[in-house]
């Protein structure tokens, strides 16, 4: 037994996973905009929209719109979304980008519940898939993905022929088009500026989703024109050493730090304001199964 204890705070004191917001919080002065439940995905799959489903090579990803979404992650993702509008509320630019600092943190499932919160919330947003390498965002949503993005930076295609519509209202998405040879040099072009200075005047917020910056430039080369990046972190997986190299990156790139959202928070191991939930849930007669028509939605 003392062995095992011994073991177990050893493994601990080596432990460099991030696992509290208030220690993330202290260390880096930077907010915490959301604490995201572990999200587990539909067994038959489904996806964001009906032309997902008929779409086969859909990527299974859990998102907001799933029925049996708990009751936790809708009201972290209201949260969040309250968070993020006061954090944009003193910036004229509501353009700005999420990223991550390692691949697999759930990034970009974050960046579509954060899309379809806002749009929600009444607001018109466009999700742009600033992710030129490796662009998910037309797979989940089910859209095409000949033009898009790397269209419009190489004048191949105007705005109105790279945009798409959704079965979210007040949500569009404008697809990462065709992979470039040249996607870091596209996204810090002149180009890219004027082309959300133009979307901004028909939108609300846009949301930029990035390649992990600890591994590629591209989102550091959006300071000039954005707000600023909100950092997605992965409870129990991305380092403090990790985050760390994303703040001198930022720094050095003279891009604001928005804030930090932790997400895949295990319900057993919850963090902040989670153990709130559970008894406001029963306190006013909500369960996960019994969710209002327009929680349902998101």
């Amino acid at each position: 037994m003392i062995l095992a204890v011994l073991i177990i705070f050893v493994i601990d004191f080596f432990d460099n996973t991030i696992k509290s917001a208030e220690e993330l919080t202290k260390k880096y002065e930077k907010p915490i905009l959301g604490e995201i439940e572990e999200i587990k995905s539909n067994s038959d799959g489904r996806k964001i929209t009906k032309k997902a489903d008929k779409n086969r090579n859909t990527q299974k990803r859990p998102v907001m719109l799933e029925k049996n979404i708990s009751f936790n992650v809708i009201e972290g993702y209201k949260s969040m979304r309250t968070n993020i509008l006061f954090s944009l509320s003193t910036s004229e630019n509501k353009i700005f980008v999420v990223s991550s600092a390692n691949p697999d943190e759930g990034k970009s499932t974050t960046v579509v519940n954060i899309a379809v919160t806002l749009a929600q919330g009444n607001y018109k947003v466009l999700l742009c898939d600033g992710d030129l390498r490796k662009p998910v965002q037309s797979n989940i949503f089910g859209l095409k993905n000949k033009i898009g993005l790397s269209s419009l930076l190489s004048k191949m295609a105007e705005i109105d022929e790279c945009i798409q519509n959704t079965d979210i209202e007040n949500l569009d998405v404008l697809p990462s088009g065709e992979i470039p040879p040249n996607p870091s040099e596209l996204l810090g072009s002149t180009r890219m500026e004027e082309i959300m200075k133009q979307l901004s005047k028909r939108y609300d917020y846009i949301i930029i989703d990035t390649p992990p910056i600890n591994m590629v430039s591209d989102a550091l080369n959006l300071s000039k024109f954005v707000a600023g990046v909100m950092i997605v972190v992965k409870y129990g997986s991305t380092t403090f050493g990790d985050i760390q190299n994303v703040i001198n990156k930022i720094q050095l790139a003279d891009m604001k730090n928005l804030g930090f959202i932790i997400n895949n928070i295990k319900v057993n191991h919850k963090i902040g304001y989670y153990g709130k939930y559970n008894k406001y849930r029963y306190d006013y007669g909500y369960i996960d199964t019994e969710i209002n028509a327009e929680d349902s939605k998101l």
